[in-house]
């Protein structure tokens, strides 16, 4: 097929796609250069005709944006979004008429005037095709463009911002002197939306001009510049960090350095930091020497190395191989429409938009057409009509472009028998061996995996039953469920034979010729009389439908039913019939029954879709196509959640953002105990979640840069007063909203500097969205640009959001900078005036709970894994936190690195005149645990210069060993028990579930046995393999505190000879670096019950140094 086959039918005028040619590498040519004056003429604009086939000319302005990213012109009928190219997605310009489009144009016989712009949407090349007026500027405009987009020769950061710093300049630049005066300046900085005060500019402007004759040349606009833009916390980063030549450059164990420490990546090496100097030093010198200046480190800083992203999420990393239940699923609903599901145009495009965006189930509602023809459209409105097998032929095309995992064909058929063997047909001979017609093996138990179907395309519609469906030329009947009818048919056919005006040559239910579109008092209309009706409707008792419409019976192809193998639709029975579901048997619920669901039956619907796909759509009272929330449904663990793709806005945000994760390829492992079929999970539930450890983020909001005026304001309007708006989404108890103050007049480089915290109880379902916001005082605040991915996908350090457009598209140079932290949750939250005690934060450590579930087999076990559980936790906490209060007694924070740490104690001491030395002590596991000491028995008193600041983080450092001595002491064993209990728990999973189906056993008190068996079983699992983890991390905390020992200078001695000591050696030390309680043993030989108390020791309260408290 070819690539002009598959767009959608044009409408008359500029509304029609550039031509599309075919794909080719960009050439590589050498570099083009292009001058200043040159730049200015692109940046003042030009008017040429777009050229079109059949000699047709559209005069039309066109220019380059003042940042040099884009390309617009002015359009009569296009949105701003829409009649604009990025500098980017340019792959050639071609000289005279080269193109095929051009080819058919014979307006003129000038090649010198003509050249085309081929440029990349999406996955194809398309062309744009120019006539100038002269032959001059289609030559400024063929080597401008190429020298712009880099002439097929890759740039470096820096180089762009230079290109872009001379053409600022020359914008500028009125009379052309070269130079630019304070006034030019003014205009400038509010041409790109900074609000800067004239007296700060004056000043600015003055430090800046080196040679005092009250103007600046390039150089030194570039330097005033640099201070207006950039901001102070990457230079305070830099010189934190900043070694070499007294602080002027980073080496790369600097570098190094900062990436592990501040940007929290983990194994980073000298080779990649080598790398990053290489990639982004704009000196030779620096590149040379392999030392990173200011420049460059702030081209690091904004370039995509930095983005908030996880650039390892852009790949497929999680387990393609669980069954097709196990995932959330990329899903459009009305796929084939571009606006409103009234009077909106139907086109092949938004297949092909949604095909490139991920989207792995897409929607054909077919309908019977003329000349046996099967059509797509939404039925009895008045949106347009397309060909079914022209939009099974752009599938074919673009099925797999964005992914290779198999796409669903949700078939809607309002067919008739012989149509629907038309369009089996078009499936079978053009989709090929890509339709997955393969019988299905019931035997299986569960879903083929999306390894499984890669490449493979599944449909999801009725299925006869197999004996009708072996007979070739029979048919049979099928319900009949029109997903999408919540509209009266009869009512919109009504208006539309009364208002619609007449065609030659239209049927009711045929595709005309040319298939008009509404106007305005037509799509008025139909929606006035439809209000009417509800509001009758709504008077007499039924609020919520229209019509009732009593279910039908459908015939049945059996061509179209063979067709069908895994995803086959069936009604909805109720939950209580889902044990007896086949696992091919999907259903869909509107969206009124499925929120119904979510709030009253919310466990039973997570049960449901463990084995079992669930489709959820959009209410057909929603005529503008707008969404509903999606994110409860996903709490459900709703696979096929469908969404108007064509309608921009906060649900649709909350979908791309989530399906951004696992390489954007449509499918989304669910958290895992929404996959277990012994795991029982309500979203509901106020209480944290058995097994998921929280998280704690906390989002420094910094500055912004290059924020634009709102879509469709003037360039020379008010400069915008920004701020930014943080929505956290999820389960109940993690969904908030934060918002920033309001920066008057600087869309530039507004700063904020505010700091937020929030809690998240089950990280895996959550999602954030940031978003900018124009505030304005007398009417609603104006969209400037948003950004939302999943939580697990964001990046910890100092890290940019690029913007997008409600429409997702990137606005270039807009970006906000912010300061991420995510740190395991360890109660209570920290305070920051209040010290407190260990015994304190064990009283309100929360105890996951072990109930009994009434069933003889189990209660026992229960109840004597109580204080083995309660003994892990404690082992695993106390490590966390004592952990937590060493750093943050050296003035650091929980990202910090213990290397860190260790540093700082050297320091104190160092500063004190104090010589440290730590002594080891040997465990029985053959690890070596640590007790720092200052050198010399003279010293160990305050008198000598060791301030109360160093005893104390001495004491938090014993404190930490002592823990840690416990912890290796006492883990193995404890999570060697857990494991056991984990295991026996399972092993009485069949039984303790037939107990449960006994006649007598309320359902209620069935269900509440069931999420306690749940949850106990995930505990015993979670919190043994935790402990495990902070059994490893401890080991590692020793080994990095060696190695930090040796390179501060700190020596590492053995103890002396065991010999009779007193406590008084110990000094006010003593009670400090006492080991935990660690009396296991006594309680197990002590009556199995729920301890009431924590099991350590309260410490001592005669204990007065300031180091016993944490």
């Amino acid at each position: 097929m070819k690539p002009e086959e598959n767009v959608a039918p044009q409408t008359e005028g500029e509304e029609q796609k550039e031509d599309e040619v075919t794909p080719k590498e960009k050439p590589q040519r050498a570099p083009i250069s292009i001058s200043g004056k040159q730049i200015k003429q692109l940046l003042i604009g030009t008017e040429m005709m777009k050229a079109k086939k059949g000699r047709k000319l559209f005069p039309r302005v066109f220019y380059i944006t003042s940042d040099l990213v884009r390309i617009i012109w002015n359009s009569k009928t296009k949105s701003v979004a829409k009649a604009q190219i990025p500098l980017s997605q340019i792959d050639d310009v071609l000289p005279g008429r080269q193109t095929q489009s051009f080819g058919l144009y014979l307006g003129t016989d000038d090649e010198d005037l003509c050249f085309s712009i081929i440029y990349r949407d999406g996955g194809r090349q398309n062309a744009l095709d120019l006539i100038a007026s002269t032959p001059e500027e289609a030559d400024v405009w063929v080597k401008g463009l190429l020298a712009l987009t880099g002439s097929g020769v890759p740039e470096s950061t820096s180089e762009v911002r230079s290109r872009w710093l001379r053409a600022l300049f020359d914008e500028a630049d009125v009379n052309g002197d070269g130079t630019l005066d304070l006034k030019e300046i003014i205009r400038m900085m509010k041409r790109l939306n900074v609000g800067i005060s004239q007296k700060i500019l004056k000043k600015k402007f003055k430090d800046a001009d080196s040679d005092g004759n009250a103007i600046l040349d390039f150089d030194e606009f570039c330097g005033l510049f640099r201070e207006l833009s950039d901001y102070p916390e990457i230079r305070k980063l830099f010189n934190l960090h900043a070694t070499a030549e007294n602080g002027s450059y980073m080496t790369v164990d600097d570098f190094l350095d900062f990436v592990l420490h501040e940007q929290s990546m983990e194994g980073a090496t000298v080779e990649y930091c080598q790398s990053i100097i290489e990639k982004y030093e704009p000196s030779e010198y620096g590149k040379n020497n392999l030392l990173l200046s200011l420049d460059g480190f702030g081209q690091y800083m904004s370039s995509d190395d930095t983005d908030i992203f996880k650039r390892s999420h852009h790949q497929v990393y999680q387990d393609m191989t669980q069954p097709l239940a196990h995932y959330f699923i990329a899903s459009s609903h009305n796929t084939y429409l571009l606006e409103d599901q009234l009077s909106g145009p139907s086109s092949i495009d938004a297949y092909i938009r949604a095909l490139k965006r991920g989207c792995r189930c897409v929607e054909l509602d077919c309908w019977d057409g003329d000349d046996n023809e099967p059509i797509i459209y939404h039925g009895h409105t008045l949106t347009s009509k397309i060909l079914f097998k022209d939009v099974i032929a752009a599938i074919k095309e673009y099925a797999f472009v964005a992914t290779p995992y198999p796409l669903i064909l949700s078939i809607e058929n309002h067919c008739s028998v012989a149509q629907q063997h038309v369009m089996a047909d078009y499936m079978s001979d053009i989709l090929g061996n890509l339709l997955y017609k393969e019988p299905r093996n019931e035997s299986l138990g569960d879903l083929p995996s999306p390894e499984e179907l890669k490449y493979k395309i599944l449909v999801k519609a009725k299925k006869l039953p197999k004996e009708l469906e072996e007979k070739d030329d029979d048919d049979g009947e099928v319900s009949d469920e029109d997903e999408g009818a919540d509209i009266d048919e009869l009512e919109v056919q009504k208006v539309k034979q009364e208002s619609a005006a007449p065609t030659d040559g239209t049927e009711p239910d045929g595709v005309p010729p040319e298939e008009p579109r509404s106007s305005p008092s037509q799509q008025l209309e139909v929606r006035t009389v439809i209000t009417e009706k509800r509001k009758r409707s709504t008077r007499r008792g039924r609020a919520n439908t229209v019509v009732a419409k009593p279910q039908t019976k459908r015939k049945l192809s059996s061509k179209l039913s063979k067709c069908v193998n895994y995803v086959q639709s069936v009604s909805f029975k109720g939950f209580e019939e889902a044990v007896n579901i086949p696992f091919y048997h999907m259903s869909s619920f509107g969206e009124s029954s499925a929120f119904k669901h979510s709030e009253n039956s919310s466990h039973s619907f997570i049960e449901y879709n463990k084995k079992h796909i669930s489709r959820i759509y959009p209410s057909g009272r929603r005529m503008d196509s707008s969404n509903y929330e999606p994110v409860d449904m996903w709490n459900c663990g709703c696979q096929i959640v469908a969404l108007n793709y064509q309608t921009p806005g906060k649900p649709m945000d909350w979908s791309i953002g989530k399906f951004l994760q696992n390489g954007n390829s449509g499918y989304i492992l669910k958290p895992e105990i929404m996959r277990e079929d012994f795991a029982h999970f309500n979203h509901k539930d106020r209480d944290c979640t058995p097994g998921i450890s929280p998280k704690l983020i906390t989002i420094r909001i910094i500055g912004g840069q290059q924020l634009p005026k709102p879509e469709g304001g003037s360039g020379d309007g008010e400069i915008i007063d920004p701020y930014v708006a943080i929505q956290f989404a999820g389960i109940p108890n993690d969904r908030a909203d934060f918002k920033t103050k309001v920066i008057n007049d600087n869309g530039f480089n507004p700063v904020w500097n505010e700091t937020f915290t929030h809690l998240f109880t089950f990280p895996e379902l959550c999602l954030i969205r940031f978003k900018v916001m124009d505030y304005d005082m007398l009417s609603q605040d104006d969209f400037i640009g948003q950004f939302t991915l999943p939580f697990t996908s964001i990046e910890t350090g100092y890290r940019h959001i690029k913007l997008r457009t409600k429409e997702w598209e990137p606005i270039e140079g807009a970006n906000i900078f912010v300061e991420v932290t995510i740190d395991d949750w360890v109660g209570p939250p920290p305070r920051t005036k209040e010290k407190l005690r260990l015994s304190k934060v064990k009283k309100s450590r929360q105890y996951p709970p072990i109930k009994p579930v009434s069933f003889p087999a189990l209660d026992p076990l229960f109840r004597n894994s109580g204080p083995t559980l309660h003994t892990a936790i404690n082992l695993k906490e106390d490590f966390k936190f004592a952990l937590l209060v060493f750093k943050e007694s050296c003035g650091k924070s929980s990202q910090t690195k213990i290397q860190d740490c260790i540093e700082a104690l050297s320091s104190k001491a160092h500063a004190a005149r104090v010589q440290l030395k730590i002594t080891t002590h040997n465990t029985s596991k053959g690890v070596k645990v640590y007790q720092v000491e200052v050198a010399g028995e003279t010293t160990t008193t305050p008198q000598t210069g060791v301030s109360g600041a160093l005893l104390r983080i001495m004491a938090n450092f014993d404190r930490l060993n002592a823990v840690i001595l416990n912890l290796l002491n006492m883990a193995e064993l404890n999570a060697s028990e857990l494991e056991d209990a984990y295991k026996q728990t399972l092993s009485q999973k069949d039984d303790f579930y037939a107990s449960l189906s006994q006649p007598g056993v309320q359902p209620r008190r069935a269900l509440q046995s069931k999420t306690i068996y749940s949850g106990n079983v995930r505990t015993f699992r979670n919190e043994s393999q935790e402990l495990r983890a902070a059994l490893e991390d401890a080991k590692k905390v020793l080994q990095l505190i060696s190695e930090a020992a040796v390179k501060c200078g700190i020596p590492i001695v053995d103890p002396p000879p065991p010999q009779t000591t007193t406590n008084q050696d110990e000094g006010k030390r003593d009670d400090q670096i006492t080991e935990p309680d660690t009396k296991q043993e006594e309680q197990k030989d002590e009556p199995k019950e729920e301890p009431k108390e924590e099991p350590e020791e309260e410490p001592k309260e005669d204990a007065k140094e300031e180091g016993s408290d944490l």
